[in-house]
């Protein structure tokens, strides 16, 4: 056996070692994020079906409205706030007022109607939406509500909420009311729009 063969044998220890090491802090990390791999969902059974929301991953939730669109994004807004991760909602439908309400009806047991309309709300309830709303406070949530944003000013923002604030989550709601360069996606394609205004030839 030369020097070569005992060079070997120490480098793949060094390499079965750092595997190891590597195995075990991420056992220790996914036992302590209770099982998840990344960012979680706030509803469990897409999370075991996904095993959370990955870093640098792009997640696209399409529905009819009224479907809960919204509610997915304020949920997943929530679960990561109370976990510490800091994250940022660009919300382009609704103001932050609204998104406050829905943030105090997920963190509560009030009903959203009764947020929405505060005086059906019985005394005793106040308490707890007083509670609900200190949780939500103490989260690193942060909320842009500007109602017309550009592709180019989302991306710029985000940045800045990223360096500003170390943020690790982007939801925006929703996207198809992001300005961008481009056609419009209701609109005909460009042979489309030329065919319907042409006259046939004799």
């Amino acid at each position: 056996m030369n020097v070569e063969h005992y060079a070997d044998l120490v480098l793949d220890k060094s390499r079965r070692r750092q595997a190891r090491a590597a195995a075990e802090c991420l056992v220790q990390k996914q036992a302590a994020n209770q099982g998840l791999i990344g960012m979680p969902t706030g509803l469990q059974s897409l999370d075991l079906a996904t095993g959370g929301i990955r870093p640098g991953e792009l997640w696209t939730i399409g529905a009819l409205p009224g479907k809960g669109k919204t509610a997915l994004g304020v949920q997943v807004l929530l679960a990561n706030g109370a976990a510490g991760v800091p994250c940022v909602a660009f919300s382009l439908e609704m103001q932050t007022l609204e998104i406050g309400k829905r943030f105090l009806a997920a963190k509560s047991a009030v009903p959203a109607m009764q947020v929405r309309n505060p005086q059906t709300i019985r005394n005793e309830r106040w308490t707890e939406l007083l509670e609900a709303a200190a949780k939500v406070a103490e989260c690193p949530i942060y909320v842009d509500d500007r109602s017309t944003l550009r592709i180019q000013e989302l991306l710029a923002s985000a940045r800045l909420y990223i360096r500003r604030y170390g943020v690790k989550l982007i939801v925006v709601d929703y996207l198809r009311l992001v300005e961008s360069p481009g056609r419009d996606l209701n609109s005909p394609p460009p042979a489309a729009r030329k065919s319907r205004g042409a006259t046939p030839s004799a």
